[in-house]
């Protein structure tokens, strides 16, 4: 759905689409705005493969992928490029 008008902290968007089916892909999440003052995360986005969601609450690990795909939304991972903490992205270096 939309932002809300102010953002506090951070705004995280939830969505279980079928993504590969049972057993590959579990999530992925990424930041979508980051503040201009600081460059942390202000909304963020995850999604979690809907084949998965039934198997990963019964053996327990839905919290884990959960909280990992939710730092890769406050930019574990998935802002260390824009704050400059990676060089040669995509290279054999």
């Amino acid at each position: 759905g939309p932002l809300p008008v102010v953002v506090d902290d951070l705004y995280i968007c939830l969505k279980e689409p079928v993504i590969d089916g049972v057993g590959g892909i579990l999530g992925g999440a990424t930041p979508i705005f980051v503040r201009a003052d600081g460059g942390l995360p202000i909304s963020g986005y995850m999604q979690f493969d809907s084949a998965d969601m039934q198997y990963m609450i019964d053996d327990g690990s839905l919290e884990q992928v959960l909280l990992h795909e939710m730092g890769h939304v406050i930019g574990s991972g998935s802002l260390w490029q824009y704050a400059g903490l990676v060089t040669h992205a995509g290279t054999a270096s």
